[in-house]
């Protein structure tokens, strides 16, 4: 007789799971896990409710998540209240709960759990979604606008490499810890510093002296403002001198008066902010400090002076803190160009830098001295505190804050209007724009968003279509990059018609152009872009024609020029130094800000400073004293401004640096450090008279350690410990078996040899497993793996490329096949 349903229990199971779901659903319903957070520069805070991230994606419109889900976000909200508690910033903790959202929104989309192995190794593992992203960014492409739809921009290395951090970190304050994961998984590199470049010279002389210009102008002025009338508001707007050409002021209107709210003196383009950020650029100039350094520094700064062979030397000395290094670091203001000696420079004291300064009479840009005293009297002007910040902002209620350096480059770099030596690469895309929305009424815009399901950066692209007056609101400008792309030319004021000569052999033209002043200029583009400049012709007619007597209702009483502003028979020309295009806009055009308005910051200063400073005489003496940063930032990141071609070259010097700081004679430490690093090679026919094999890692030598450096007293308590046990007498000594310090002994010579050379490189690989294993010795692993490949690179290009057969052939060599060979050499 069959069983009843009833009494198999079947329907009592499905009872209780349904039972149980319905309890969770009344549990988290009722729950009230909301809080917001409002991160630094966001005008609007955000609002969160973690019992939304009980559902799956986080949202709940969704069905609710594993059970355990519930807990975990208990977890979340008592670290978020524990974090407010010990005084943690929102922006910390937004930064930290939108990571791990992001990765729970991902597992949820491809059904995994996000607390399992599973979850974690696709998000994380070797094979996940941040390497996906990495090897993304590894290619990318040169512009915005070259990405589709959709489409992917990927993630820095470093960048990667945080996010992970991040991740583990939360996942373990959920009580789910990835520890065990961690021995299988490859590191992501450190390799932040690397993209900085060098100004090129000639956009960063025109840069630099229109900051001084624009600077000096504004100090002047808003200090005069206030002492004339101390309790009166700072000015919404001021006529401010950004350049002189030809002995003529060029001048603009910095600032604006937003509407409904009267005078404004405030904000990101108001004089004031823009006079403390210009100051802050030019501070970066004359000291090569970074961000922190200099947004550190407080009153007082008084002048000192110092005595230098006989010479009085004026300078300022100030003092900063230099957090990253938890180190005091000074700078010396010179009043006069080229004086480089100071007692300090040459002794055992660390932190001075020398300021290598121009006179103002050079292009208009001033000494140090005269900078540091009005932009430390422009500061004391607006503040009460004797002892307060050099830089800071002023909010509406004229309360200090702190200066937000990224939002109010922006608008310097239109003010300043400095272009890009790459904006010539952008003309064929503002072309197609301008055709666009010319011809076809529709502006293709770029926006780059949070893909909704892995939360990394992905490109939006879609086409809007466009009334009457936004057509000329968009044609002006993308005809005016598109000509300031083409030519270097001014392009205010030029009026029509345009003249074309005739194609040339190169497929060439000549375009003749007049300004409304009389005066007369050319440029020469090629061919194809005519049709361009025919159409920008015919557009702009319909705007404010060529005057034309013959043809009836064709009279024009304003100059017809070529890129005109304002309403119809009523055109006008910019008052800006010449850009009339702003960052906002080119954003959306697909084109990041540095890739046509020369883009601001203290990297890439501090970067040209290196890159000017550096010299093969003093192997990056002078560059590293004046940017004060390690040794071994100036050999990753600084040298020369080329990184990677200087990579060997520096290697030495480093050392060479280090002995120098010690005291040690210039000449003198170079000898020391060439007897001591350089390895000989051995050629093929030199190893075979020898009849003496190779060490397991491929390295020729007597099985006699004479080290150098720090690490010479390693060998010693081998050597002692084989003394007092009687495996050798007294006078005796052991081989050498400490494999992974031969880049540090003078006796080691390596062999021109491809098979000598595979041995080495398996080596070499075999160590890289023991940084997972020993991770608190990580730096001194990869330093000697660093000095090995620095050699390794000293052999004949054909030995190498014959090695790196063997090791692709055959794998590692036999002796460092598995994971823990080199362990005990480590």
């Amino acid at each position: 007789m069959p069983k009843s349903p009833i009494s198999s229990g079947d329907i009592i199971k499905q009872s209780v799971k349904r039972n149980t779901q319905v309890s969770i659903l009344n549990t988290v319903t009722a729950l009230d896990f909301s809080f917001s957070l409002s991160p630094t520069a966001v005008a609007l805070a955000y609002l969160f409710n973690l019992k939304d991230w009980c559902y799956i994606e986080c949202d709940n419109k969704q069905p609710l998540a594993h059970p355990l889900r519930l807990k975990r976000m208990k977890y979340l909200f008592k670290w978020v209240k524990r974090q407010r508690k010990d005084k943690f910033s929102d922006s910390t903790i937004y930064q930290k709960i939108r990571i791990l959202k992001s990765y729970i929104i991902f597992c949820d989309a491809r059904y995994l759990d996000p607390f399992s192995k599973a979850g974690y190794l696709a998000y994380a593992g070797n094979d996940g979604e941040l390497w996906r992203q990495v090897w993304l960014a590894q290619a990318p492409k040169q512009f915005l606008f070259q990405y589709c739809d959709g489409e992917g921009l990927g993630l820095k290395e470093d960048s990667a490499g945080n996010m992970k951090s991040v991740l583990d970190s939360m996942l373990r304050t959920l009580n789910f810890d990835v520890q065990i994961f961690q021995p299988t998984l490859q590191k992501f590199a450190n390799n932040a510093d690397l993209i900085t470049k060098p100004y090129l010279p000639q956009e960063w002389q025109l840069a630099l002296r229109r900051l001084n210009f624009y600077f000096s102008s504004l100090a002047t002025q808003l200090i005069t403002i206030r002492e004339s009338k101390p309790n009166s508001q700072l000015p919404s707007k001021l006529k401010v001198q950004v350049d002189e050409v030809n002995g003529q002021s060029i001048e603009i209107i910095c600032g604006s008066q937003r509407p409904g709210t009267g005078e404004v003196g405030y904000g990101n383009g108001s004089p004031f902010t823009q006079c403390m950020t210009a100051g802050y650029f030019l501070f970066a100039y004359y000291t090569a400090f970074n961000t922190s350094s200099i947004l550190s520094i407080h009153h007082p700064i008084k002048p000192t002076d110092v005595e230098s062979e006989g010479r009085t030397s004026k300078f300022i000395q100030i003092k900063a803190y230099k957090a990253r290094s938890g180190k005091d670091i000074q700078a010396l203001f010179h009043s006069n160009n080229g004086e480089n000696d100071h007692p300090e420079f040459s002794s055992n004291k660390a932190g001075f830098v020398i300021a290598n300064v121009l006179k103002r009479e050079s292009n208009g840009i001033q000494d140090g001295l005269t900078f540091i005293n009005v932009m430390s009297l422009f500061s004391k002007t607006f503040s009460s505190n004797g002892y307060g910040p050099l830089f800071y902002d002023l909010d509406s209620d004229h309360k200090q804050k702190r200066l937000n350096i990224g939002e109010i480059s922006r608008r310097l770099s239109e003010n300043l209007g400095v272009f890009s030596s790459t904006r010539h690469q952008l003309v064929d895309h503002f072309v197609e724009m301008f055709t666009s929305v010319v011809s076809h009424k529709t502006e293709p815009r770029y926006r780059v968003v949070s893909s909704l399901d892995t939360g990394f950066k992905v490109m939006s692209k879609i086409e809007t279509k466009l009334t009457s007056p936004s057509i000329k609101r968009r044609a002006i400008p993308l005809a005016y990059s598109a000509l300031a792309s083409l030519t270097d030319i001014p392009l205010n004021g030029i009026i029509m018609p345009v003249n074309y000569s005739s194609q040339d052999e190169n497929g060439n033209i000549d375009v003749s152009v007049q300004y409304e002043n009389g005066t007369k200029n050319s440029f020469q583009i090629s061919a194809k872009y005519k049709t361009f400049l025919e159409n920008l012709e015919m557009y702009s007619n319909t705007i404010n024609p060529v005057s034309n007597p013959s043809k009836k209702g064709c009279i024009s009483y304003r100059s017809p020029f070529l890129l005109p502003l304002g309403g119809i028979h009523k055109t006008v020309q910019w008052q800006s130094v010449e850009s009339i295009i702003k960052v906002a806009r080119l954003s959306q055009y697909g084109v990041s800000h540095g890739d046509f308005l020369l883009s601001f910051s203290a990297s890439r200063i501090r970067m040209t400073t290196s890159h000017q400073e550096y010299s093969e005489e003093d192997r990056g003496y002078g560059a590293r004293m004046i940017l004060q940063h390690t040794i071994e930032m100036q050999s990753r990141v600084y040298a020369n401004g080329h990184p990677i071609e200087n990579r060997k070259m520096m290697s030495q010097s480093m050392q060479t640096l280090i002995k120098i700081a010690e005291g040690m004679p210039r000449d003198d430490a170079i000898d020391e450090v060439k007897s001591e690093l350089n390895i000989p090679i051995l050629s093929y026919e030199q190893y075979k008279e020898r009849n003496t094999p190779t060490n397991p890692n491929g390295v020729s030598c007597g099985s006699k350690s004479d080290f150098v450096g720090s690490v010479k007293n390693l060998h010693y308590p081998a050597r002692k410990f084989a003394k007092d046990n009687n495996i050798i007498l007294s006078s005796g000594d052991i081989p050498c078996y400490q494999y992974d310090l031969c880049m540090f002994c003078k006796n080691a010579q390596l062999v021109d040899d491809p098979h000598a050379v595979y041995k080495l490189l398996s080596f070499i690989d075999a160590m890289s497993d023991a940084i997972d294993q020993f991770p608190e010795r990580a730096g001194f692993i990869n330093k000697k793996i660093d000095r090995f490949k620095y050699h390794i690179g000293l052999l004949p290009l054909e030995t190498l490329e014959a090695a790196q057969e063997l090791f692709l052939e055959q794998g590692r060599y036999f002796m460092f096949a598995s994971s823990d060979a080199v362990f005990q050499y480590v």
